[in-house]
């Protein structure tokens, strides 16, 4: 992670304070608890299914090629 300067640390502790502000909200009105929740588990289902095709994908293909070696050069006389 690269070095922030003052002002980007600044920026940064604004923002974190405004998204802890915002779950608070969330977190206490029981509708937007509950919708979120839900997209969560949306969201799972689809990492889920994305993490079992990518592993389909690397079972089917097999063991990765060996590099084929340089060819050796003939001495010059």
């Amino acid at each position: 992670m690269p070095k922030l300067n003052s002002d980007e640390k600044r920026w940064q502790a604004e923002s974190d304070a405004r998204t802890l502000l915002e779950a608070q909200r969330i977190d206490s009105s029981k509708p937007r608890k509950s919708a979120a929740i839900r997209e969560v588990k949306k969201l799972n289902k689809v990492t889920e299914k994305e993490l079992k095709e990518s592993k389909k994908l690397v079972a089917s293909k097999g063991k990765a090629k060996p590099k084929a070696k340089p060819k050796a050069r003939a001495k010059k006389k």
